[in-house]
């Protein structure tokens, strides 16, 4: 499976960890469980850990469609932070872009090259954080 998820309530995060080549029906499905298929509401923290896959298949029109998606079902998370972690710089880049154009008033995006970064940006132990990746 390309894509798996991992909540963990304790830490008021979900991990979205990919493998391999990763589709933008694949991202969307994912955001459809993470805000509408679970029984809670949706953790204050998302990190979206693309270190172990591609998002060459995703161009700037399927990027937009994924901010579009978040748009249409992306509510329940005040104050959310999303952070997506790619350390190859196409998938950087495409990462920035989805980031970039997620609506500001459902929750605040960035990309980041590592899970040091993004730990420190949602005030977490990095330490903590890269073993809550390791699933």
């Amino acid at each position: 499976m390309p894509l798996r998820i991992k909540k963990y309530d304790q830490f008021e995060l979900t991990v979205f960890k990919a493998f391999g080549a990763v589709t933008s029906e694949q991202i969307t499905d994912a955001l459809k469980c993470f805000y509408e298929e679970t029984d809670a509401k949706p953790t204050k923290y998302a990190l979206w850990d693309m270190r172990g896959a591609s998002l060459e298949a995703l161009d700037h029109w399927e990027a937009m469609w994924i901010t579009q998606v978040v748009e249409y079902i992306g509510h329940g998370r005040d104050n959310g932070k999303t952070a997506i972690v790619a350390a190859d710089d196409y998938d950087f880049d495409i990462s920035r872009v989805i980031a970039t154009c997620v609506p500001i008033n459902l929750v605040i995006a960035r990309a980041y090259r590592t899970i040091d970064e993004a730990a420190e940006w949602f005030r977490m132990d990095a330490e903590r954080v890269k073993d809550l990746t390791n699933f």
